[in-house]
């Protein structure tokens, strides 16, 4: 499964590949969603809308990658 990670205003921008016809699974999720879980699916995650976050939210991004 492939997860594309955006921003909760931009997540819209995603939405095409989430379709029947891709032969792979495809989820979205936003940053603050991620945030707060204790687990999340074993998947590949893909961290878009990197230019929208502020220098504290990108710290995070950098800890959801590690994590």
């Amino acid at each position: 499964m492939i997860v594309f990670v955006s921003t909760a205003g931009h997540a819209y921008t995603h939405t095409a590949l989430v379709e029947p016809e891709i032969p792979v699974r495809v989820a979205l999720s936003t940053y603050s969603e991620l945030i707060p879980a204790k687990l999340v699916p074993r998947a590949t995650y893909v961290f878009t809308d990197m230019d929208r976050l502020s220098f504290a939210h990108l710290q995070v991004a950098a800890y959801l990658y590690r994590r």
